[in-house]
């Protein structure tokens, strides 16, 4: 059985943590969060690692219970091993320099299912940080467990102990004069501002997309729609609009189109004006005037940037 907590809950419950923590320490919290010390000092779990056997590849994290065995890779054979209760455990792979961020994370993920654990005054279950794949197929109770509440409420418990409030806001003015983040569309972050979020991230100690996550569910993005006037077909954009949208958003003007829908008006018009130069490019888009006639918006295909 799992309580459900709002986002402000947990995020206040977060801050009175990371508060009390840094009355106790105060050399520790400056510019990011030392979230091993805080779990190993503060919370006084221990953290170990271990070469990971599970099936599922995705499990990086796991929270022992001195009860549920987790298997591993030990003198060359797999292994049921039970770690100590109010252990964080976490695969090896995490040390290398590069998984720095992912390890951050999955630490505070574990040690937020400990402090759930707590405040419910339930007994703690061995419990596995999976991350999502996008490329694999999940079984419906495989995602169930995925985003059950208690999965969502460790993450969002977990952001805000790794990315305080005031950590963010601190990391926002030094890098972006406390301007939020503007996005175009539904996730388009130009060039620049991709920047600013890669020196925030890495001057707190995050992946981008953790980051990019947290000031999104924070208010901290700015959303504007740059072609509106275009994307319910009435308009054909012309090249040089084109080309002055994709130098405001930092990006090639190729990316403002959909490369595979060979009726976009916005490809269309594009190559069709670039061949005039360039007689001898061949996108293999046929010389006629059909885009003028193609008002189909599930076509329009506006390629937008992912936010990995």
């Amino acid at each position: 059985m799992s309580i459900y907590m709002s986002r402000a809950e947990l995020e206040e419950i977060s801050e009175g943590l990371i508060t009390a923590y840094a009355n106790k320490f105060s050399n520790r919290v400056i510019q990011s969060i030392d979230i091993e010390h805080f779990i190993t000092e503060f919370l006084m779990l221990r953290i170990e690692y271990a070469s990971f056997a599970e099936d599922d590849a995705g499990r990086i994290g796991f929270l022992a219970d001195g009860a549920t065995p987790l298997l591993v890779h030990q003198d060359g054979k797999i292994i049921p091993f039970v770690f100590p209760k109010d252990t964080i455990v976490l695969d090896k792979f995490l040390l290398a320099e590069k998984e720095q961020g992912r390890r951050r994370f999955t630490m505070a993920h574990e040690a937020s299912h400990h402090i759930l654990s707590k405040m419910y005054a339930m007994p703690s279950e061995g419990r596995f940080h999976a991350e999502y794949d996008s490329e694999r197929s999940y079984s419906k109770e495989e995602l169930a467990q995925m985003f059950a509440s208690v999965e969502w409420q460790a993450d969002t418990m977990g952001a805000s102990l790794l990315m305080p409030r005031r950590i963010i806001e601190n990391a926002l003015a030094k890098y972006n004069q406390s301007n939020p983040i503007k996005v175009y569309g539904d996730n388009t972050i130009t060039s620049k501002d991709k920047a600013v979020i890669r020196r925030m991230a890495a001057y707190i100690g995050v992946s981008y997309t953790a980051l990019v996550i947290r000031l999104r569910d924070m208010g901290l993005f700015e959303y504007h729609n740059i072609l509106a006037q275009y994307e319910n077909g009435s308009r054909v954009p012309k090249t040089g609009t084109l080309n002055r949208i994709a130098k405001a958003l930092g990006i090639p003007p190729e990316e403002l189109f959909c490369e595979n829908c060979r009726k976009c008006m916005f490809l269309k018009n594009y190559y069709r004006k670039k061949r005039k130069s360039h007689t001898t490019f061949d996108m293999g888009i046929e010389e006629d005037n059909s885009y003028r006639e193609h008002n189909n918006p599930d076509d329009e295909g506006i390629l937008y940037d992912n936010l990995d």
